[in-house]
């Protein structure tokens, strides 16, 4: 039976690197940044659509939740498997609570946030800066006279929703004083300004 952790890190703070030397254990797996908490989030909604309220069978429902894991994870031959995804959002939690009761441990790998805005555009300076001209261009976004050229390409990385808002958001509803015995911080362990 295997058993499953949680990485919930915010981007470009060594969550890769972190997965690459713990995918070199054979008893354990870290996944990529994976879509188990989407298919959860799925499957959990269906029980506020009308075909549902017609024939409530809640315990149905969990019971299909509750298989998502090993489902998905069935073909991996580790023991312990840590998916990688935006599991400290409040929805996600609650979904994880339900399955896991308070067995739950997420890892969090943490950088100040300019870092990580400063790493993102270094990453891949051409890709911001089209992002910022298509906005411009789309009549989203007014052009740069009144704005320098980081401000505006740290808007769009930290645009509501994208990316880093959602790790955000995630880490900050771990923080809360009912979620804090999940949380397991770990700041980045490297300097990366390079990147």
């Amino acid at each position: 039976m295997k058993k499953y952790f949680f990485l919930s890190g915010l981007p470009r703070a060594g969550n890769t690197l972190l997965s690459s030397i713990l995918n070199q254990n054979p008893d354990l797996s870290v996944s990529a940044n994976s879509f188990v908490c989407d298919i959860l989030y799925h499957g959990a909604t269906l029980q506020f659509t009308d075909f549902f309220e017609n024939f409530p069978d809640y315990k149905s429902l969990e019971s299909y939740l509750r298989s998502i894991f090993d489902s998905y994870y069935k073909n991996w031959d580790a023991k312990y498997i840590i998916d990688r995804g935006p599991w400290g959002t409040e929805f996600n939690l609650d979904i994880l609570e339900q399955l896991f009761g308070d067995d739950i441990k997420i890892i969090c790998m943490v950088r100040d946030i300019p870092e990580i805005l400063t790493s993102f555009i270094r990453l891949n300076p051409n890709w911001i800066d089209k992002r910022v001209q298509d906005e411009i261009n789309s009549g989203n976004r007014y052009n740069n006279f009144y704005k320098s050229d980081i401000e505006m390409k740290c808007e769009i990385l930290m645009r509501p929703t994208g990316q880093i808002d959602k790790a955000l958001y995630s880490l900050s509803n771990l923080f809360r004083p009912q979620n804090k015995k999940y949380l397991h911080l770990t700041p980045i362990l490297a300097d990366f300004s390079f990147l």
